[in-house]
């Protein structure tokens, strides 16, 4: 890192740094990523690890293009217009998996997956929610 590539105000790297040599696994696809930038206070990096991949056989190709698709993940948020520090879809996966954790914690047997569905099934909400679109 070279003080001319640094925020004169942070000193922080600039949003999009990638990191994947010195301090990563050489034996498994990983890497460090930048992807916002921070006006105030440090930047945080995200760790990312590939755990299976069939779509790459090629591991130096694999790595380019998924630093490509995880970084321009990290601009599709509808709720911010700007960089996030994680992929949209991770962001919207959280939320739906708290949403749904507030509509089953009225029922505390519905704790598990073949409970919350039998619980689904039982009230006939599968046929009421059909093509219904639903929003965060």
């Amino acid at each position: 890192e070279k003080p001319q590539d640094c925020d004169r105000k942070t000193g922080n790297v600039p949003a999009g740094t990638i990191v994947d040599g010195t301090v990563t696994q050489p034996n498994i696809l990983n890497f460090y990523l930048v992807s916002q930038q921070c006006h105030t206070g440090t930047a945080r990096p995200t760790h990312y690890t590939c755990l299976h991949d069939d779509n790459y056989p090629d591991p130096s190709l694999r790595a380019e293009e998924l630093q490509q698709i995880v970084w321009c993940l990290c601009h599709l948020s509808a709720r911010c217009t700007r960089t996030t520090s994680r992929p949209a879809p991770l962001v919207y996966a959280e939320a739906l998996a708290r949403r749904v954790d507030c509509y089953l914690e009225a029922n505390q047997d519905a704790r598990t997956v073949e409970a919350a569905n039998a619980l689904l099934q039982e009230d006939g909400l599968t046929d009421k929610l059909q093509g219904v679109n639903f929003f965060l």
